[in-house]
């Protein structure tokens, strides 16, 4: 190290004590003026905007300039300590390639973040900004080297090359500040797709594991599948089509995973057997689609209560029923009421607590109860629902009486079969609790009936019941001629089976003689001989005189070859 090194070292802390002495007093008395106004004991928590305003303060005493040359200056040598400090690394023992990438890397990320704020405030000018790159690039080449005064008189040479240094700098930053932003583009893409790739590889959710957005955007997918918007209203088959889309990248959007998307229009059928609607008449309607009953009640009691589109004052109406698909069970499943919020989701709250009993033959049976205004004849709330026997009414009908808030006046009951329209099975006008009684005797009634039916069926199935076992009794009795000719069939099919084997085996050995005996044949005649062969076929086509195509010389020159074959 060079003989001035404490002198120069010394200068540089005494001007940087002092910018720094003189922006801490700037701030204390600015700090010392606010408590006093505030009368506050201790330094108080100051907002926002009086950060601000110390800063703004700090800036007009002291100076923006000389306040940003003293903070450069200090990470400068910050810099330059990091660079020493990775220099003596390198010498001690097991520092490794990878310990010299790790520093490299480390020390290139210090040097970007001194320059990119030193370019992205352009508090200083541009020679002092190259000033500034010119130092870092001074300690990066000699860090053994004592740092020296960063900002110091130049002539014009020296602030051509400042400008010039600045110019490279911000180059630098850009490129450097562009390939950061394509490597977090590329990790979030890479992380993106890991997301969705576990998020395929899950299992599709239940509908009750979906946040709001997320039934929100099932819902729409369910609507735009049966071709109608969320109000219920039917889609022309183009705007349909278009909506099927849409929808499905709207869920996908939304936080569904693909596998989800194709289970939900896979099972589209039975994810819409019941639609649940409700709104304001004449204003708001939503209408959604559900599995099962239950869910269509419980859900949508749940999002009658958490609509803010519902006011505490309007009259509300609401439907759950059945998708038509052509059963008689169906039938059995529609629910309405009409009347205040409250009264209206208590309505449907009570309609998942009922425990409505299956019959083989539904005897549909429609009910419909209102609130009367008194005086007026006004009907303030009504229920309709459609139930699968007039003992199931007239639970319903009780149900719905005894429910009813005590400062109801008068109320009407009304149980029609759907086959008598004209001939209501029950209908009064009255106090609640007194059609509640009265009900609760029609419900005794309703019920012996069922049951004399139900007596009836059985006294049928009996009869069929021993039909059936007078069948069965007689086919037992049949049961053993029927084997014994079994077991003779089995017998004459084993012997057929027999004779074919011993037949295919005397077919094989008959025809493995014949192939020996042509074999022996065609070895025991002479090549010229043979049926086919290329001696016989010249001999054919040789040229014969006269006296060897006569019958008599033939017949000699044959018998004195079968003489010399002897």
């Amino acid at each position: 190290m060079s003989d001035n090194y404490p002198a120069v070292e010394d200068e540089i802390v005494r001007d940087t004590s002092r910018a720094l002495g003189q922006i801490m007093a700037a701030a204390r008395s600015w700090i010392h003026n606010h408590r006093g106004r505030r009368g506050a004991e201790g330094v108080p928590k100051l907002s926002r905007r009086e950060r601000r305003d110390l800063a703004e303060s700090i800036r007009v005493q002291v100076g923006e300039q000389k306040i940003a040359a003293t903070w450069f200056t200090k990470r400068v040598h910050d810099y330059h300590a990091e660079v020493l400090a990775a220099g003596l690394r390198r010498q001690q023992p097991g520092f490794s390639q990878q310990d010299a990438e790790n520093d490299t890397a480390r020390l290139a990320g210090i040097r970007y973040s001194i320059e990119s704020t030193l370019h992205e405030q352009q508090s200083l000018p541009i020679e002092r900004r190259g000033q500034v790159a010119l130092a870092l690039s001074e300690a990066d080449r000699n860090p053994a080297q004592p740092p020296a005064a960063v900002f110091t008189p130049m002539n014009a040479e020296q602030a051509r090359t400042a400008r010039a240094v600045a110019v490279q700098s911000e180059t630098w930053v850009a490129g450097r500040r562009e390939h950061n932003a394509r490597l977090v583009a590329e990790q979030r893409q890479q992380a993106a797709k890991r997301a969705e790739a576990r998020r395929e590889q899950r299992p599709p959710r239940a509908y009750d594991e979906l946040n709001d957005r997320q039934r929100n955007a099932v819902q729409r997918l369910r609507s735009a599948h049966l071709g109608v918007n969320r109000s219920g209203q039917t889609l022309d088959p183009e705007i349909a089509e278009q909506a099927r889309q849409t929808t499905q990248e709207a869920a996908y959007a939304a936080g569904l995973s693909r596998r989800e998307i194709g289970h939900e229009i896979d099972y589209m059928a039975e994810h819409t057997s019941y639609t649940a609607t409700y709104g304001v008449p004449g204003g708001v309607q939503v209408r959604n689609h559900y599995p099962v009953r239950e869910d269509a009640i419980e859900q949508t009691a749940r999002e009658m209560g958490r609509d803010q589109r519902l006011s505490q004052d309007a009259t509300v109406f609401v439907a759950v029923e059945s998708r038509p698909t052509g059963l008689a069970a169906d039938d059995v499943q529609r629910r309405s009421a009409m009347g205040p919020r409250d009264e209206a989701i208590n309505t449907v709250a009570r309609w998942s607590r009922e425990h409505e009993v299956e019959y083989a033959i539904a005897e549909p049976h429609e009910v419909a109860v209102a609130r009367i205004e008194p005086g007026t004849g006004k009907v303030l709330a009504s229920e309709i629902a459609t139930v699968g026997s007039e003992a199931a009414a007239m639970d319903y009908a009780h149900a719905s009486v005894d429910n009813a808030a005590s400062s109801t006046a008068r109320m009407r009951v009304e149980v029609t079969d759907p086959r008598e329209p004209g001939t209501p099975r029950y209908e009064n006008y009255g106090l609640p609790k007194t059609l509640a009684a009265d009900l609760a005797d029609h419900r005794v009634g309703a019920r012996e009936r069922l049951l004399g039916e139900a007596e009836l069926d059985q006294m049928d199935l009996a009869r069929e019941h021993a039909s059936l076992r007078q069948r069965h009794s007689l086919s037992i009795e049949h049961n053993g001629e029927l084997t014994d000719r079994n077991a003779d069939l089995t017998r004459q099919l084993a012997t057929m089976i027999a004779e074919r084997d011993q037949a295919l085996a005397d077919r094989d050995r008959f025809r493995g003689e014949r192939d020996e005996a042509v074999h022996k044949l065609a070895e025991r005649t002479p090549a010229e001989k043979r049926f086919g062969s290329p001696e016989r076929q010249a001999d054919a086509a040789a040229p014969v005189n006269a006296f060897s195509t006569t019958p008599v010389n033939a017949f000699a020159a044959a018998t004195e070859r079968d003489g010399i074959e002897r």
